[in-house]
């Protein structure tokens, strides 16, 4: 079975959108895939796009993978198809890349020296969920003043501090 994946490596916190498309599959619905990352079996998000007889198009997005201090780690990725009439597995590698934490933005820029002043800040792979500690030089902001905005993730995070 011919597999050809669209990406081969993504961040650890996951979220990567990977296309595969696999000859001679199975004929499946969602329900009929599971892809499992590593041995320890992670399990990531399979959407199929179309299935025929001749080829299965899915969408997988990959599950965030622990990758310890390493800078990568590299996972065999299982595509499980189980029909009523047919199953069938084939497998890719996938590597995981250790994620920095990166400030993408914070606004505004500037304030007054009195303070009181609200800021927003955008941060990518913050390990999120998790409380922050934020800091003006060796002024430490209360807790209480530091919100985390709910629609955040660990591949993106906005924190709201006054």
């Amino acid at each position: 079975r011919a597999l050809e994946p669209s990406a081969l490596s993504g961040p650890e916190v996951g979220g990567t959108q990977i296309e595969v498309v696999v000859e001679r599959f199975p004929v499946v619905t969602n329900a009929d895939v599971v892809a499992r990352f590593g041995p320890a079996a992670t399990l990531g998000t399979v959407f199929v796009i179309e299935s025929t007889a001749a080829a299965t198009t899915l969408k997988v997005v990959t599950p965030g993978y622990d990758i310890g201090e390493a800078a990568s780690l590299t996972v065999t990725v299982s595509l499980q198809a189980s029909t009523a009439t047919d199953s069938a597995s084939v497998t890719f590698s996938f590597t995981y890349l250790e994620a920095p934490v990166e400030l993408v933005r914070a606004l505004p820029t500037k304030g007054i020296e009195t303070g009181g002043v609200s800021v927003q800040v955008e941060i990518d792979f913050f390990p999120f969920p998790a409380t922050p500690l934020v800091q003006f030089g060796s002024l430490t902001i209360a807790d209480e003043n530091v919100t985390v905005v709910q629609q955040s993730s660990v591949r993106k995070t906005w924190i709201k501090f006054l």
